[in-house]
C-alpha cells in the first residue's frame, strides 16, 4: 500500500490517519536502581498496521506487524524528544514532559490513549510486569526498529519505530 501524505500548514499527518499512541519508556533511578516503565502518550502519530503488505510483497506471513511514524515536533505531539542519556539524567518528577526510545531496552507501544501504569521494580520485576501485559493485551506491541529521520526541514523531521 502507498501512502501519499500531503504536507499541511503544521507538517503533520492528515488528522484522518493519526491518533493518539502510548510507549512505555523504561527509566531506571540512579540512587536505587528500581526500575519503571515510564506511560508516555504522544498525539498525532500514524500507526500503520503493515503485516498483510508484508505479505503481499515478500510471500511471508508475519503477524501484528507495525510500522509507527512519530512526528518529531513537540507542537505536535506534546512531547519533547529526548536522547535516552539525557532521559537517565532527568529526575523522575521532570519525565511527564518528555519521551526517549533506548535500542537497549525496547520499549512497549499501543494505538491510542493506554491507561495502564507500571509499578518500580527490580529490572526482572517491570520485565515480568511487562510480559504479563502483553499477555492480556494482545494490541500491545514491542518495539524492535527504530529510525530517527531528523534531518531536512524541521517541519517534515520524524521517527520510525517498527514492531
Amino acid at each position: 500500500m502507498c501512502l501519499s501524505i500531503r504536507v499541511r500548514d503544521m507538517r503533520q499527518f492528515p488528522n484522518s490517519i493519526t491518533s493518539d499512541i502510548t510507549i512505555w519508556v523504561r527509566y531506571i533511578d540512579s540512587l536505587t536502581n528500581n526500575n519503571i516503565n515510564v506511560r508516555c502518550v504522544l498525539n498525532k502519530c500514524f500507526w500503520n498496521d503493515d503485516s498483510i503488505s508484508v505479505f503481499h510483497k515478500t510471500g511471508q506471513q508475519i503477524t501484528n506487524s507495525v510500522t509507527l511514524y512519530i512526528p518529531l515536533r513537540k507542537e505536535i505531539t506534546g512531547k519533547q524528544f529526548v536522547t535516552p542519556e539525557e532521559w537517565q539524567a532527568m529526575p523522575y518528577d521532570k519525565l511527564s514532559d518528555y519521551w526517549t526510545f533506548n535500542i537497549r531496552q525496547l520499549p512497549l507501544m499501543a494505538k491510542g490513549d493506554n491507561s495502564h501504569e507500571f509499578t518500580w521494580g527490580t529490572a526482572g520485576a517491570v520485565t515480568t510486569q511487562e510480559n504479563q501485559f502483553m499477555t492480556n493485551n494482545p494490541s500491545v506491541r514491542r518495539a524492535t526498529d527504530f529510525n530517527l529521520q531528523n534531518f531536512g526541514s524541521v517541519a517534515l523531521q520524524h521517527i520510525v519505530i517498527r514492531a
